[in-house]
């Protein structure tokens, strides 16, 4: 059988394994005397033991980067949204806290205060009594009750 360049190929030949006639020459790192002694294999051999050691490491560095992060974020965050909220003199969280700050006051020392009443720009007074004061008057009314009863 002759194929198209003039050659005969046998059955044998066509599944002959093809290869270069001539291999590169091999470094000299590689090439080894006949008197050296055989080497230990040094490539093939890992330290466990480091391998372990950089993979938790930088899993503990990812972690931490996340915190980072996250801590960053949540900071900024809460940082724009206070700016917002206190940027205009009637904003509501403005509105609360100085009414906050006021009840507190009051509570340990008793007055008057303020608050809304439910409707828009209505407000309504609250008596507030010390709270030492309230407990002293609740037991009283409650001992005038026990006493009246019997």
């Amino acid at each position: 059988m002759a194929d198209t360049h003039g050659q005969s190929h046998s059955s044998a030949s066509k599944h002959a394994h093809a290869t270069t006639a001539h291999h590169d020459a091999v470094d000299s790192w590689h090439d080894h005397s006949h008197d050296e002694k055989p080497q230990h294999a040094h490539a093939e051999t890992v330290n466990s033991g480091m391998v372990l050691g950089v993979g938790v490491f930088l899993f503990v560095l990812i972690v931490v980067a996340c915190v980072i992060v996250y801590a960053f974020y949540i900071g900024a965050t809460t940082r724009t949204l206070e700016k917002r909220e206190l940027a205009t003199a009637d904003a509501p969280a403005k509105v609360f806290r100085e009414w906050k700050g006021q009840s507190l006051i009051r509570l340990e020392s008793g007055g008057t205060l303020q608050v809304p009443a439910g409707e828009e720009g209505k407000t309504k007074n609250i008596t507030l009594v010390p709270i030492k004061d309230a407990a002293k008057g609740v037991i009283a009314e409650y001992a005038g009750k026990a006493t009246a009863g019997k």
